[in-house]
């Protein structure tokens, strides 16, 4: 879980009408991120004005900005390192659309759920981490054909043109965090799985 209060106070309401980036990434740039595929996307026809914010670094990062120019698309992304401080974060996330991750997610997940960004991710379910439990497709966003950069720049252009149905899945996004996945339903789930093993015991 994460304090996903501390996230929510800096959380702007969601508009994707008037938000004037498209996708949003974090995460460590390594293999399990599979960011390369999100980048061929990009240089889908489909997808040929969208906008991506990544923060996070890691060691694809060379690989990633040489494949961005290779394929005329570094001018619509932006790199924003590795940012640890939540009010720049929100900075960032407030200005997007939608979180995008299109390898193994994790607890990134839950954060852009906090800032009540609607996710694209793979639907190969069993190579995600935990936290893809919190994601239902039809219901907090989209999902794509793991591994298929055309499925993913699909989903991509799918989703920004629906933007009625955006607002919905950022609705039910905050609603998951709200009553799961989070620091203090940890705590109680916690607390509860200690007090049975203590009730066993007398």
């Amino acid at each position: 879980g994460l304090d996903t209060k501390k996230i929510s106070a800096f959380r702007d309401a969601y508009n994707p009408q008037t938000r004037k980036r498209d996708l949003l990434f974090i995460g460590r740039l390594i293999d399990k991120a599979e960011l390369e595929l999100l980048v061929h996307a990009l240089a889908a026809p489909q997808c040929a004005k969208v906008t991506v914010d990544i923060i996070g670094y890691g060691p694809h990062f060379p690989d990633l900005q040489r494949l961005a120019q290779n394929l005329e698309v570094a001018e619509r992304i932006r790199w924003h390192g590795s940012i640890v401080d939540e009010e720049a974060i929100a900075t960032i996330a407030n200005q997007c659309k939608i979180f995008i991750y299109p390898g193994s997610v994790g607890l990134s997940l839950i954060h852009g759920f906090a800032y009540g960004l609607p996710a694209i991710l793979h639907d190969d379910r069993w190579t995600q981490m935990p936290e893809i439990a919190a994601h239902q497709p039809g219901q907090t966003g989209g999902e794509f054909e793991h591994g298929s950069a055309g499925s993913l720049a699909n989903a991509i252009a799918g989703s920004l043109a629906q933007p009625h149905q955006l607002k919905v899945f950022s609705e039910n996004a905050i609603e998951t965090v709200t009553a799961s996945y989070n620091v203090d339903d940890m705590a109680r789930r916690f607390c509860a799985l200690v007090q049975s093993f203590e009730g066993q015991q007398k």
